[in-house]
């Protein structure tokens, strides 16, 4: 991963486990990643019937929380200081 966000699903908490720090954040979702998140699996379900997308918004409230948003260390910087002025 070399810039830009990801999103993942991670409902044993294991990303911790597999990725560097200090190289790669690793936060909760926020409130504008809440509704991009939903809008993608959304279009996912809509184009693959997938069951597990579906259940994911059928439980929204509950499975949003193992959901993270992971950014380099870098791009989170350079997109802080974007927002930030």
């Amino acid at each position: 991963m070399s810039g830009g966000t990801l999103y993942l699903y991670d409902p044993d908490q294991s990303v911790y486990d597999h990725l560097s720090a200090g190289v790669y954040e690793i936060d909760p979702l926020e409130y504008e990643d809440d509704e991009r998140v939903r809008g993608l699996l959304t279009r996912f379900v809509e184009e693959t019937d997938s069951r597990r997308a579906e259940s994911i918004l059928g439980d929204w409230r509950c499975e949003r929380m193992h959901f993270v948003r992971i950014e380099t260390s870098e791009y989170q910087r350079v997109r802080d200081e974007l927002r930030n002025g």
